[in-house]
Parts: structure tokens; sequence; C-alpha cells
């Protein structure tokens, strides 16, 4: 029985070298061939590569350099997933090339909105289920489906990528007024700010009213009364209320701390520190270009290659 499990095993180890070998051989006659006709093109090849290279130059040199700053805000009324939407169609406008309609929705100069290269809003992923951010989703991997790395809900960071690192105060201050001005985030924030006052109030209430209560427990119906001893230690027969106004005042003490300093929608906690490297990094557009180069070479070398071919069926031949 054992032999036959270890020719089943060796059976499918051969089988599996197999298949890898027919790949690695398929991968290898691909490449030969691409080398072929690189070869057979190699003016052509060389002319897409200079092009390519310069045109990389061109991209992260001068005023086309782009330097990123995060931001990273709190969120007291709404949520993540909003916001990010909000940042969004901030870039929209970005992508569209659209700086006047930028400038007037964010209430900056033109001149700062011409500056503007993107907007992308990033998750704060937690990991740990405990509610605290672990970890930051730059790349965008972990979806809002997931039950293991969840999104956190009351913080985000915002990137925002600039051709200079001039003005990234004024694009604080201007995103986080745009946030403000939504008349759905100031509801939320006005309810929220009221519920609060409300609960403060009454707690303030319960305190005294358990005061009230103790007294009257301790100085009015206590039929023992109160025995001062020569220790000058107060002697009862009945417990007062004290864990009643502990927790009292821990529940106040929290909510004014959220009223202190959860006033506003969102506030920042981390702000844009952009450093003076630009993220357009020179190697990479060179890699990239040369890369996206070379496979439109490869296209219109097969097309050259094939070129009587390809006119025959095109004229029915």
């Amino acid at each position: 029985m054992e032999d036959n499990k270890e020719m089943n095993i060796f059976t499918m180890l051969s089988k599996i070298g197999m298949y890898g070998l027919s790949f690695l051989k398929w991968i290898g006659s691909y490449i030969g061939k691409m080398l072929q006709l690189t070869y057979r093109y190699k003016i052509l090849c060389a002319i897409f590569i200079i092009a390519a290279t310069a045109y990389a130059i061109y991209q992260t040199t001068g005023d086309r350099k782009i330097y990123k700053g995060d931001m990273t805000i709190a969120i007291n009324d709404g949520n993540s997933f909003q916001y990010a939407e909000m940042v969004n169609s901030l870039n929209q406008y970005v992508k569209d090339l659209d700086s006047e309609g930028l400038a007037t929705v964010l209430d900056i100069t033109d001149d700062i909105a011409q500056e503007v290269c993107f907007l992308k809003p990033h998750f704060q992923i937690d990991m740990n289920k405990d509610s605290l951010c672990d970890m930051v989703d730059y790349k965008d991997v972990f979806q809002a489906s997931d039950t293991s790395n969840v999104r956190l809900r009351d913080g985000l960071v915002i990137s925002v990528g600039m051709k200079t690192t001039d003005h990234y105060e004024e694009m604080e201050e201007a995103i986080m007024n745009y946030f403000s001005q939504s008349q759905y985030f100031q509801d939320l924030n006005m309810a929220r700010v009221a519920y609060l006052s409300d609960l403060q109030k009454s707690l303030d209430n319960d305190f005294a009213l358990i005061d009230s209560l103790q007294k009257i427990e301790y100085f009015q119906k206590n039929t023992n009364g109160v025995n001062l001893m020569k220790d000058l230690h107060i002697n009862t027969d009945k417990q007062m209320f004290y864990f009643n106004k502990v927790d009292i005042l821990k529940r106040k003490k929290t909510i004014a701390t959220e009223l202190a300093a959860k006033q506003d929608i969102a506030v920042v906690t981390a702000k844009f520190q952009p450093t003076k490297k630009a993220v357009n990094k020179k190697s990479i557009a060179i890699i990239h270009n040369v890369l996206f180069a070379y496979a439109i070479f490869l296209l219109i070398a097969l097309f050259l290659k094939n070129k009587k071919e390809i006119m025959d069926y095109l004229k029915e031949k």
C-alpha cells in the first residue's frame, strides 16, 4: 500500500515537472522570437527606447516634478467612506484638467489649483479588531467586504500631489473647509453635540439627586446617628452612594472630553508634511516608459514582419 502511495506521489511530481518544463520551453520560445524581432528591427527598437527615455526625463524634470503630502483626519460626523467619495469627486476635477472648477469648489486661487496633480483617499485598516489603525491602505488592496482587515470608519488619510511644496497649508485648510461646508455633516454635527449636551445636563441632575439622597440617608434617616469616635472616624451603619457618584463622574468626564475635542465635523490629527523628494522618480519613469515603448515596438515589428500576409488577408487573397 505504501509502495502505491509512493508511486502516485512520484507520478504526480513527474507530471508537474513535465508541465513546468513545457511551460519554460514555451516562455523561452517566445522570448527567442522577441529577440529575433528586436535584432531584425534593431534601429526601430533603438528609436523607441531613446524616445521613451527622453520622454521620461522630460516628465520628471522642472515643474513636472510631483511632490506628495499625506494628511490624516479624525472623523466625528459621517464616516470614512463618505469622505473618501468627496475626495474622489475633487480628484475628478484634476483628471478632467478643470483647475477652475477645483479652485471654485475648494475656494483657492487658480494658480494653486493648477499645481494639484492628484487627490487620493486611503483607508485606515484595523487588522486586530480593536478599532485602532494598524496600517494605511496606500495600495488599495483591502476591500470593504473584508471582515478580517476592516476599514476604520472614523479616520482617513488623504494624499495630495502638487508641483511644489509651497501651498500645502492652504490645501489643508481648503479641504477641511470643503468637508465642513457639507449640510449633511453639519446636521449630523448639530444633532450629536445637542445629544451630548443634553446627556451632560442629565448626568449633572443625576449627580445632584444622588448627592441629596446621600445626605438624607445619612443625616436624616439614620436612626443610629453618626457616632464620632475617639479616632475621629465617622461610623455609620449604611453604605454611601460612592460607586454611583464615581460612575457618573466618569461618564461626565467622557462627555466633557468629547464636547471639548470633537466639536468639529472632522479634525486634522497629522498635517501635510511633504518632502523635497519628488514621487515621480526618473528611474521608475524610464523603466515604465521603456517597457511600454518596447511593447508598442513588438506590435509594429510583428506587423512589419507579416505585412504581406496581413495585406493579402485584408485584400481577401
